[in-house]
């Protein structure tokens, strides 16, 4: 239902009239009932800050994470929020309300729920001929909201609460519906019930030099029709978190140790026939531990081995046959 509007309307502000405090209404509940979905607004969209007495600061509209802060440091500062919808007969309106909280407890008035009313019939807003509601809170005797304490206001109480008008309304008496002389919403929509409703939104200043406050929520309801705009800061987006660079320690380069291969598999020629047995000659011949020898002879050496020792043996013996004559010579 709710379309933004980017409108910049001259409205008057709240008037700066300190010490004028009723007892207090009970206001409403919760705003965000079961019959309105919430649309969370993370821009300034239809927001419009500016300023009525040159020379002055203009309005300061900001997101925070509790909703949209506004401050109207001088006299002529004002900041406005307005919000499109589907045009709606004021006779069908019966849910008006906002949320927010007061930075400060210094000034007195609270931001002002305004509706856009087509006074010419043709649908479109215009400003020359088209007039803004206005509700404000003392004008319907709402104390001033503590500092830092979110206060919600029903702007509609079943058609009790008040409303001026910037443009004189048809139907109504003489002198009403002025800002001197606010009348109940349901007058003026008993008045004209077929009148059309443009726009919906918020505004503070002119007229609330010093006003800090922070707007949580707003909300138009019109039978079915409901529309509640939530202020909100914007998450921040996660952006990936860069890996620390790390520097790759040089590790030492180590040569592989030549592996012996695996013996290849000759591969037969047809078939592989039988080894011959080796010749005596061509066998190895292993010393036994008692040889207490090292190494393996061939046969061939054993046989010289042979031979030489049976000669030392005959040449030692030759000798030994030798000395024996001897001796009996000298015997």
């Amino acid at each position: 239902m709710g379309k933004y509007n980017r409108h910049a309307v001259a409205v008057l502000g709240a008037p700066a009239l300190l010490g004028i405090l009723f007892a207090a209404p009970a206001l409403a509940t919760d705003s965000e009932g079961k019959d309105c979905a919430a649309t969370s607004l993370t821009d300034l969209t239809g927001v419009v800050a500016e300023t009525r007495i040159a020379g002055q600061k203009p309005g300061v509209a900001k997101l925070t994470g509790a909703g949209l802060r506004v401050k109207t440091p001088d006299a002529g500062s004002k900041v406005h929020a307005y919000f499109d919808i589907e045009p709606v007969k004021a006779k069908k309106v019966d849910g008006l309300k906002f949320k927010l909280i007061k930075n400060e407890s210094v000034t007195v008035l609270a931001p002002s729920y305004q509706l856009g009313i087509d006074l010419n019939g043709n649908g479109a807003w215009d400003a020359s001929t088209d007039a803004i509601a206005v509700w404000e809170a003392y004008q319907n005797g709402h104390n001033p909201p503590l500092a830092e304490e979110p206060v919600e206001y029903d702007a509609w109480e079943v058609g009790a609460a008040k409303y001026w008008f910037t443009k004189p309304i048809p139907g109504l008496a003489p002198g009403a519906g002025t800002q001197a002389t606010p009348v109940p919403f349901g007058d003026f929509a008993t008045a004209q019930p077929d009148l059309k409703i443009l726009f919906f939104g918020l505004n503070q200043g002119s007229g609330n030099a010093g006003a800090d406050t922070t707007w949580i929520n707003v909300r138009f309801k019109a039978g079915k029709d409901c529309t509640l705009y939530k202020w909100k800061k914007p998450e921040p987006t996660e952006s990936p978190t860069a890996s620390p660079t790390v520097t790759p320690t040089t590790t030492p380069t180590v040569e592989p140790t030549e592996t012996a291969s695996p013996s290849t598999t000759p591969t037969p020629t047809e078939s592989s026939s039988p080894s011959a047995s080796p010749s005596p000659s061509d066998a190895t011949v292993t010393s036994s531990p008692e040889s207490g020898g090292g190494s393996s002879l061939p046969v061939t050496g054993v046989k010289l081995a042979g031979l030489v020792l049976g000669a030392a043996t005959l040449l030692g013996l030759g000798m030994f046959l030798v000395v024996v004559a001897r001796r009996r010579r000298t015997v």
